[in-house]
């Protein structure tokens, strides 16, 4: 998308051609398959160190591949600081000696610029040495230094303008010579066209993609396309995005397809039940459809029956970049029942900001109630109402593939809660966490943790949190623990068998504090478990087994857990 082009050993290239031109003026004889030996040297033994710092091959199969060699040898020095250097070739029989005179080293290059042109807080970034007029960079440096200058236009959207140097001169032992621009006309993207899904959401070019008409072109951006279009999860990329230049125009194709990752999962349990000593099933299922409207959205279904009286019931949709705004919506109801004495409904609006396509800071609205069916309400169990507002920050990046990938969720929320007898105030708080650290193809290590805290002046049975299962700490009953407070930390080592499968262990630690009861406890789970994806589906199965303070480990308690997830 750039050119530049260093001119100050142009003569003595010219120079170095005649010689090769007289070193050839001799047809090659001998069609044999013969070797030629390069052997190098410095007329003074002072610069030995110099040519030690070159490395080269000392056996080739034809005299102009020897040449070459040299030629890029005598190149090297001369971005060394060896402008003048010269050789000199000599033959004898198979052996070819090229001797070096190195002369003067020149250790820095005064450049005059146009400050009309660059931003002198640009010259800062490239040197040490800079006046408002020329700057200076060490003779080894300056290839690099001629590559950040076409960058730095490039990055603007002057995609094709060159940068050389002219009116080279060495004065002092410093060469000095001018910066040469052809600056060309600033590219902008004036359209867009997607092929192969007429019906993606347009709203995802602005605002995740980061691609909009009238946007300055560079061909950096373009490549940070390529690379966020492989993190959107509803679409693949059929191939790379192409540009199309005219004289007055930039148009940009990117050539995607619509993947269905709609899914539906299920999760069996079985346990035994400690005092009828039967097996007990535990049973889970989801549907998550995503980008069925080709709207981005997101909706879930969940049910769940966990085997000990408790019936859950959660509904959510999700709506991404609404009207094109960086605003977004998720709302969500939940049910949640505990056998014959309580139901708890709790309803949830989010109103999403994203200040980028990573981060979001969102206002949230929870509004809880709770009904108990006990004849009359009694000190553990109390018909209430929550009303619930604060405040959530997330940072979500897009999974790119082989590198580290890091989640962090937190919300604050203040609120009341009133029953028949009074309204008190509360207050809760949210943290999750997730870091995916791969060590290499084969090895990660998943660490997640996941907290939360009810703080109020009375805590009733019947609003308490309640965790425990393979979503939450493995080796426990689902929803088991009833708590007001927890701290839970899952650790995964996975070790890949192929791309898709792995083996993992299990090591899973909580503390828990129950406000209603007065009681804190430690848990600990531990296990192993393998993750296997056929086709459309991924079966994860796993076995833990759980410890409390009061209870050890015991083989008869342990927890096996199938999972299974099918996309369509």
């Amino acid at each position: 998308m750039y050119n530049h082009t260093i001119i100050f050993n142009a003569l003595q290239r010219i120079y170095h051609s005649i010689l090769l031109l007289l070193f050839f003026i001799t047809p090659l004889i001998s069609v044999d398959a013969q070797s030629f030996e390069l052997k190098i040297y410095s007329k003074k033994s002072t610069l030995e160190k110099d040519l030690d710092s070159i490395l080269f091959k000392n056996t080739y199969l034809n005299k102009y591949d020897i040449y070459k060699v040299v030629d890029s040898i005598s190149y090297d020095f001369a971005l060394k600081g060896f402008i003048n250097n010269s050789y000199l070739l000599k033959e004898k029989d198979t052996v070819i000696n090229c001797f070096f005179t190195l002369n003067t080293k020149i250790d820095s290059v005064r450049i005059f610029y146009d400050q009309n042109l660059i931003a002198l807080n640009f010259i800062k970034t490239i040197s040490n040495n800079y006046t408002e007029n020329y700057f200076e960079v060490h003779t080894s440096d300056l290839q690099k230094t001629l590559n950040a200058v076409s960058q730095y236009f490039e990055t603007k959207g002057f995609s094709f303008s060159k940068v050389s140097l002219n009116n080279l001169i060495l004065k002092n032992n410093k060469i000095e010579a001018d910066l040469d621009l052809e600056v060309s006309t600033k590219r902008r993207i004036n359209a867009i066209f997607i092929k192969g899904y007429d019906d993606f959401p347009k709203k995802y070019l602005k605002h995740y993609l980061d691609i909009d008409a009238n946007k300055i072109f560079n061909y950096r951006s373009l490549l940070k396309t390529q690379e966020l279009i492989n993190t959107i999860p509803f679409i693949t990329q059929i191939k790379n995005p192409e540009v199309l230049f005219t004289k007055d125009s930039t148009t940009l194709f990117l050539y995607l397809k619509k993947k269905s990752i709609s899914s539906f999962d299920g999760i069996i349990g079985f346990s035994n039940e400690q005092k009828s000593k039967k097996i007990k099933l535990n049973g889970h299922l989801n549907l998550l459809l995503n980008n069925i409207f080709n709207n981005g959205e997101s909706i879930g279904l969940n049910w769940r029956n966990t085997g000990n009286e408790i019936n859950i019931l959660k509904l959510s949709l999700n709506t991404p970049y609404i009207l094109r705004s960086k605003f977004s919506a998720f709302g969500s109801f939940n049910i949640f029942k505990q056998d014959s004495t309580y139901t708890n409904t709790n309803n949830e609006l989010k109103l999403n900001y994203s200040f980028n396509r990573n981060q979001s800071i969102s206002s949230v609205f929870n509004f809880e109630n709770s009904n108990t069916s006990t004849p009359q309400n009694t000190l553990n169990f109390k018909n209430y109402n929550k009303i619930f507002t604060g405040i959530s920050y997330s940072y979500l990046p897009a999974i790119i593939q082989n590198k580290n990938h890091f989640n962090l969720v937190l919300s604050y929320l203040i609120g009341s809660r009133t029953t028949k007898q009074l309204k008190s105030k509360q207050n809760k708080a949210q943290f999750y966490l997730e870091y995916l650290i791969r060590l290499n193809q084969k090895n990660n290590i998943l660490i997640k943790n996941s907290s939360e805290f009810l703080n109020a002046s009375e805590i009733l049975e019947n609003e308490l949190i309640t965790i425990g299962g393979v979503n939450s700490i493995r080796g426990f009953d689902e929803f088991s623990i009833p708590t007001s407070k927890y701290s839970i930390t899952n650790i995964e080592y996975q070790f890949y068998t192929n791309n898709t499968n792995y083996v993992y262990t299990i090591a899973d630690f909580a503390f828990v504090k129950n406000d209603f009861l007065g009681i804190k406890n430690n848990l600990l789970g531990i296990g192993l478990g393998y993750s296997f994806k056929s086709n459309k589906s991924i079966i994860n199965f796993g076995y833990a087994i759980g410890k409390t303070n009061n209870q050890a480990f015991k083989i008869n308690n342990a927890k096996i857990h199938i999972k299974f997830s099918s996309y369509f």
